[in-house]
């Protein structure tokens, strides 16, 4: 297991999880969580994948394994549009209601009404709750996730990130779940699924990064970082999956909400390396998906600078000048 930061460790592509673990005992007490999404009134094939990712999550809140153990207790918020209330009030036990969306923003040339993350997530301060557990809307769980997650959490780790497994070829039928959930499919470049204290909420960089579009998890990602005693990424585990790979994010019309994802992330990354330098040379040092580094320069202060030999269009060079510059 690679070691990222001080804080934070990977488990690669590769490496079993036993390794994550060691020779340690667990910590048998029962977190409580709060599960929330961001579900919407979608049409056809959009709908369909909604529909079998909320029943999967009510499969697993559900779960019994066959030495008596209990799925430990999880509520289900659903951050939404008014327009989207009715909808989400069929798979969710409550709900709380967005007051904002990229059109606010004032800034695109193609409009989408598109949910703010860091909103999304707001949601969740006020719950009575261990830890909040975040998913897009189309990453479906296996059916021992949530007590899975409640046991990784016992080995002394405060956060997670899991990558999903990418399925294909299966029809959108909800009653395939359980075959589904069997299939291992093949690793993912992304991360969808993040677990963290509830309490981590009101300390969060926020940002006006967007859901639905690339690279918006990125904040997400560098505040666990900043604020994880002990965090774990997990990249080749089998505890959520997603049907296809159809990456409607990387269409033409949403490459400037990618643009702007990215800069509004390099500015929670600029805020948080201020406070926490080392760590963050380190981890962004490390960490295989980085695409900035951390610099110090003769006077002390942080500078962002694109990695060589990185892939993809951003974040832009110009973007990062521009973020240096403003302190």
């Amino acid at each position: 297991m690679k070691q990222l930061a001080e804080n934070t460790w990977i488990q690669q592509v590769g490496e079993s999880l036993s390794d994550c673990i060691g020779s340690s005992k667990p910590n048998h007490r029962k977190f409580t969580f709060v599960h929330i999404c961001n579900p919407f009134q979608a049409q056809s094939q959009q709908r369909e994948i909604q529909e079998v990712t909320f029943t999967s999550m009510k499969q697993a809140r559900s779960f019994k394994n066959g030495k008596g153990d209990i799925t430990p207790e999880v509520q289900f918020l659903a951050a939404v549009f008014s327009e989207d209330e009715a909808y989400a009030l069929t798979h969710f036990d409550r709900i709380t209601l967005l007051k904002r969306s990229t059109q606010d923003l004032q800034r695109f040339k193609n409009q989408h009404n598109l949910p703010l993350l860091f909103d999304v997530l707001a949601g969740a301060e006020n719950v009575n709750a261990d830890y909040v557990v975040f998913t897009n809307v189309d990453i479906c769980l296996v059916p021992h996730f949530y007590l899975s997650v409640d046991t990784l959490l016992s080995f002394g780790y405060d956060s997670l990130i899991i990558n999903r497994r990418t399925l294909s070829g299966w029809p959108l039928d909800p009653q395939l779940i359980n075959l589904m959930a069997l299939d291992l499919g093949d690793a993912h470049e992304g991360y969808d699924c993040f677990i963290f204290p509830r309490h981590f909420l009101k300390a969060l960089v926020k940002a006006n990064s967007a859901i639905g579009t690339g690279g918006v998890m990125q904040g997400l990602i560098f505040n666990m970082v900043a604020l994880s005693k002990r965090m774990l990424i997990l990249e080749d585990i089998h505890l959520t999956w997603h049907l296809g790979d159809d990456k409607l994010w990387a269409k033409p019309d949403f490459l400037e909400y990618t643009q702007h994802n990215w800069q509004e992330n390099m500015r929670i990354l600029k805020v948080l390396a201020k406070s926490l330098p080392d760590r963050f040379t380190r981890f962004s040092k490390n960490f295989h998906r980085s695409r900035v580094e951390i610099i110090k320069d003769e006077g002390g202060s942080i500078l962002l600078q694109r990695k060589t030999n990185t892939f993809g269009q951003f974040p832009r060079n110009s973007d990062l000048e521009l973020i240096n510059k403003e302190g």
